[in-house]
């Protein structure tokens, strides 16, 4: 299986260096799409497993927020104020906020490591119950045409 992608959006380049540098210490490390606001409307939205969103400037907020909500992947928000929290709060329900406090690294980074994980184990599902829905389908096929081949 391929590995899980961690997109990060930020306009503050050290946003992106320490989320990355701190997850580097963990056991399993996702690959990792760092872009700035500014190069989002170019990306692609449904490849990612996860995706954190840092300071962005007020104008690109909605541009960055509003296709990622329409995904089903995890999304968390470090947001630096309370205005901005309340928004994507009220606007977006579904995404995780954050805000930094002493400890907003490691948290950010286990919840974003227990979202890939179960990211990737509801990918799993889905092939697993595709797989059997075919393999049902060619069991009945099969069924079908050695009760046409006695008769």
């Amino acid at each position: 299986m391929d590995t899980p992608t961690v997109l990060i959006i930020s306009d503050e380049a050290d946003f992106s260096r320490r989320i990355t540098a701190r997850w580097q210490m963990e056991r399993n490390v996702p690959a990792f799409t760092l872009l700035s606001g500014d190069l989002w409307p170019r990306f692609a939205v449904d490849v990612f497993d996860v995706a954190i969103v840092g300071q962005l400037r007020r104008d690109l907020l909605s541009v960055v927020l509003e296709p990622l909500h329409s995904t089903s992947q995890p999304i968390f928000c470090v947001c630096h104020d309370a205005g901005t929290a309340q928004l994507v709060h009220e606007r977006w329900p579904r995404i995780s906020i954050l805000r930094p406090s002493e400890h907003w690294l490691e948290t950010l980074v286990l919840a974003g490591s227990e979202a890939v994980h179960r990211s990737r184990a509801e990918t799993r599902a889905r092939a697993a119950e595709s797989s059997c829905a075919t393999l049902e389908r060619q069991a009945t096929r099969a069924a079908t045409c050695s009760r046409c081949a006695t008769t």
